[in-house]
């Protein structure tokens, strides 16, 4: 018995070429990320929390910590992104990295209480507002990067602040522990041994992270003599751009980058991140 042979109708046969065609021509967007910032492989573990202590208000800092971000995610590794801003304003930051980035989707983020505020500390900076662009472009080109925010919002009881921001962390590391969960933060808050050296009792936010059964990774900075956008006190008129000193370098030599310490320091780093300069970012 004869069969017939099986044909394509001409439209059919244009149409599955196309397909092919359309599906080979149209690879996964590639990312440029600055292999400066490239955490240690030894940090690239998911479930676990890397804390990037800043010093709020540069322009470097931000830069730097969305590269590490960007060489995460591009290694394949979902990266869960904390922002030091109060959680009630997690719908504004969503928002602004679902949008094209446009001029209006920027001035919607920065109408915000806290981008408008009177009293605009360093975590409200123009270099911030680069981080959240640089972290929509990453999203745009398809990488698993997604920013969440664990201050605590207005009103609530400012003597908790350490214990709220690292039950809020925590909460959100277990929730996404197939990801990578990575902060900048206040250089204080980062730390991982318990006192300061105004009050032996404090229980800094990164201590009590690693006290809920976390892996926490600090990192420390290693800048030279610069500026930042720093508030000095209470008051609005007391911020603007301050003078700061060098810190330790990293063990290297090299001038930026990040990179391992051979033991951990007094304060709990198990590494430092260094930029060649440091200067202030003022208010978005």
């Amino acid at each position: 018995m004869r069969t017939t042979p099986w044909r394509l109708s001409p439209l059919l046969l244009v149409a599955v070429l196309t397909g092919c065609v359309a599906r080979h021509s149209a690879p996964a967007p590639v990312v440029a990320c600055d292999q400066s910032g490239a955490l240690p492989k030894e940090l690239l573990e998911p479930g676990s929390v890397v804390l990037f202590g800043e010093i709020h208000g540069s322009q470097e800092l931000p830069a730097i910590f969305g590269e590490a971000v960007c060489t995460a995610a591009a290694s394949g590794l979902a990266v869960e992104v904390g922002f030091e801003q109060p959680r009630g304003e997690q719908a504004s930051v969503d928002a602004f990295l679902e949008s094209t980035g446009e001029a209006a989707d920027v001035a919607a983020l920065l109408a915000t209480p806290f981008w408008s505020r009177e009293y605009r500390d360093g975590r409200s900076s123009q270099a911030r507002v680069d981080l959240l662009e640089r972290l929509r472009q990453l999203r745009m080109a398809g990488l698993p990067v997604h920013a969440f925010l664990y201050d605590i919002d207005p009103g609530e009881d400012a003597t908790r602040r350490e214990a709220r921001m690292a039950e809020n962390i925590a909460a959100h590391a277990r929730a996404h522990a197939h990801a990578l969960t990575t902060t900048l933060v206040g250089e204080v808050h980062a730390w991982t041994t318990e006192g300061a050296p105004w009050d032996p009792a404090f229980l800094p936010m990164g201590w009590q992270v690693a006290q809920a059964g976390l892996q926490v990774r600090s990192l420390g900075r290693a800048t030279p003599r610069g500026t930042a956008w720093i508030c000095t006190s209470a008051t609005a008129s007391d911020c603007g751009p301050r003078e700061t000193g060098a810190t330790a370098p990293l063990p290297s030599g090299r001038t930026n980058g990040i990179e391992l310490l051979p033991e951990r320091s007094p304060r709990g780093y198990v590494g430092l991140f260094g930029t060649q300069t440091l200067t202030a970012s003022p208010p978005a």
